[in-house]
């Protein structure tokens, strides 16, 4: 899950992305999704960070995001965007209400949250980042394999 400020740079939500897997020996090769909200479907650098990599994109509205119990809802976030959360309940609902791996993360522009998720059948690595993100991959080849 993934949510950023209003023109935050492909680069700096991509950089987030990169160092927090790599912090939690996560394989970048993991990611499937980028979860965000609904106000988020037109922000140029979510948009470039998913078509760069052929990640999907899934936006959710406010009111599911809020259905989605959090640790530290925000005030802010709401006042911002009627959500208490973004990134994680993103990730979260992305997931197929899969667990935290990686609860948030954040830098001055970015937070980033990451989902497991069981797909078909198998274990899957979700990613929640810049909320408004998710990845998915074996639980193998998230742990640092390099391979999908």
């Amino acid at each position: 899950g993934v949510g950023c400020s209003r023109g935050t740079s492909a680069e700096t939500i991509e950089s987030l992305i990169r160092q927090t897997l790599a912090a939690h020996r996560l394989s970048f090769h993991s990611v499937h999704t980028l979860a965000s909200i609904t106000l988020k479907q037109d922000e140029p650098g979510l948009l470039q960070v998913a078509e760069r990599f052929g990640w999907q994109l899934q936006f959710y509205e406010a009111t599911a995001l809020n259905r989605v119990p959090v640790a530290r809802p925000s005030e802010v976030a709401y006042r911002v965007t009627g959500a208490y959360a973004v990134s994680q309940p993103a990730a979260i609902l992305a997931a197929g209400g899969g667990p935290l791996l990686v609860e948030k993360v954040k830098n001055n522009q970015v937070t980033l949250s990451v989902a497991l998720r069981t797909y078909e059948g198998e274990e899957k690595t979700c990613m929640s980042s810049c909320s408004s993100g998710t990845a998915a991959g074996t639980r193998k080849a998230a742990r640092n394999t390099g391979k999908w």
